[in-house]
């Protein structure tokens, strides 16, 4: 059975992905009201609908955002997808 809990999908990080998450985590709560919650293998943020999610991995943080327009930029690994039916009002 799979431990869905934010502690349970950070608990194998390293320090400095630890840290790193820890200080992502922050930034984004200061964000404002919303809610932080786990689900599956990602740490999802989210106000009216999911705006970004992250899924700790062994070596990295895979950090996933979601924007109201495309990225056209060299520095992103951007892809683009319609908004699921669930998001759309």
């Amino acid at each position: 059975m799979l431990d869905t809990t934010e502690a349970a999908l950070t608990k194998g990080l390293s320090e400095e992905l630890r840290e790193a998450w820890e200080r992502l985590r922050e930034t984004a709560a200061d964000f404002g009201e919303q809610r932080i919650y786990a689900s599956h293998k990602s740490i999802m943020f989210s106000r009216d609908s999911c705006y970004f999610f992250v899924r700790p991995k062994t070596k990295f943080l895979e950090l996933c955002v979601f924007l109201d327009r495309a990225l056209d930029a060299p520095q992103s690994a951007a892809s683009i997808s319609p908004p699921s039916r669930s998001s759309i009002t």
